[in-house]
């Protein structure tokens, strides 16, 4: 992967690459300290919203198709 990757990322604390600090910043918001885990990397924000947003759909998912089948075998 690295071969064919055009972007070189260098980790330095001048310039971090986009992946430095994700699992800190992971571990510090859902500890509660969401001000730290941002900024530790700002992708936890997005990445965060958008794991709730699919553990919501995949739940409502599944309540309609619990309450669909469910009224399909008491109307028999």
């Amino acid at each position: 992967m690295l071969f064919f990757d055009p972007f070189e990322y260098s980790c330095s604390p001048e310039n971090p690459c986009p992946g430095c600090g994700f699992r800190t910043g992971f571990w510090l918001v859902l500890k509660g300290k969401i001000s730290e885990g941002l900024q530790a990397n700002f992708f936890v924000g997005p990445f965060l919203a958008f794991a709730a947003l699919s553990v919501f759909d995949v739940g409502l998912c599944f309540f309609v198709f619990v309450r669909s089948h469910s009224a399909g075998v008491s109307s028999k």
